[in-house]
């Protein structure tokens, strides 16, 4: 991997500063390069050189976008300057996820194994692990199965953003993230997308990554549930209905997320403060969805 030139690129949003230095310093040890683009409305400031010495600051670009322009917008920053310089492979990272040491080592040499087998590969990676409990997060509905002469490589349907591993020449092919849809949903839909023409995704247990979805679990009647902030289910149920309208969309995401959101009408509201807020974003999300000129 020495002679190849993999990019990180790190989203921001009001991040905990510590953390974020913590999370960086990993990330530094095992790429070439990292892409930081910060959603939010204050700068970083002296954070960078105040933690780094000099040749570690020059490995670092800092882009502050003075704003949430959604993810999909960031990340498409990071991406395009990635390629701009060149970068072999694009990383994506979000600000939270900490990587096991030699996580990417493992993952490009998977990936290279595939490429090696014949296999036409969108992207790999990482086994995703729940901060709260320490367990890997499994989908409920997703069919997996592995690729042969590999049987620690799964060849999936969708990859979380965090962690994601994509040559450059796949980027130009299947194209960037889709900004219309902002925050949710951003990672799946690259993914169908790419298996529209013709690749695969790859998550390899060979590689594992600190993360956790949303803003955490919490336990309602029993059950271990992930929740979401009040701004974003507004983007979870516009785009649901965005996406619902797209061909390349799998049948079992537009069942499995139908009757969770249906679901998450009720308990949000009676469960979750602010339940009002909760309620009247799901409403404008639902109304967006549908709103004319709003289809694509």
């Amino acid at each position: 991997m020495r002679h190849k030139k993999i990019t990180a690129t790190i989203i921001l949003y009001n991040p905990d500063k510590s953390g974020l230095i913590r999370n960086l310093r990993s990330i530094l040890e095992q790429v070439s390069n990292v892409i930081l683009v910060d959603n939010s409305k204050t700068a970083l400031g002296n954070l960078l050189s105040e933690n780094f010495d000099t040749n570690t600051v020059s490995r670092i670009t800092y882009i502050f976008n003075d704003g949430n322009l959604g993810v999909a917008k960031a990340q498409n920053i990071g991406l395009r300057r990635a390629i701009a310089e060149n970068a072999d492979y694009c990383l994506i990272f979000d600000q939270d996820s900490l990587p096991e040491p030699d996580m990417v080592q493992n993952m490009y040499d998977d990936y290279q194994l595939l490429l090696r087998q014949g296999n036409k590969i969108a992207a790999i990676g990482p086994v995703p692990i729940n901060k709260q409990t320490g367990k890997a997060y499994e989908p409920r509905v997703q069919q997996r199965a592995s690729f042969e002469n590999a049987d620690w490589i799964l060849k999936v349907n969708e990859l979380i953003s965090s962690g994601l591993l994509v040559e450059r020449a796949t980027l130009e092919d299947v194209g960037l993230m889709d900004e219309r849809l902002f925050i949710d949903g951003v990672d799946h839909e690259w993914c169908w997308r790419a298996k529209e023409k013709g690749y695969a995704c790859a998550l390899t247990y060979h590689a594992k990554l600190e993360h956790m979805l949303g803003e955490g679990d919490r336990k309602i009647m029993g059950a271990r549930i992930a929740i979401t902030s009040p701004f974003r289910v507004f983007y979870q149920y516009r785009n649901y209905i965005y996406l619902c309208r797209r061909k390349y969309v799998p049948t079992y995401w537009k069942l499995n997320n139908g009757v969770k959101y249906a679901i998450k009408l009720f308990y949000y509201p009676l469960f979750v403060a602010p339940r009002t807020v909760y309620l009247r974003n799901m409403i404008n999300g639902i109304r967006a969805g549908f709103r004319r000129d709003s289809r694509q």
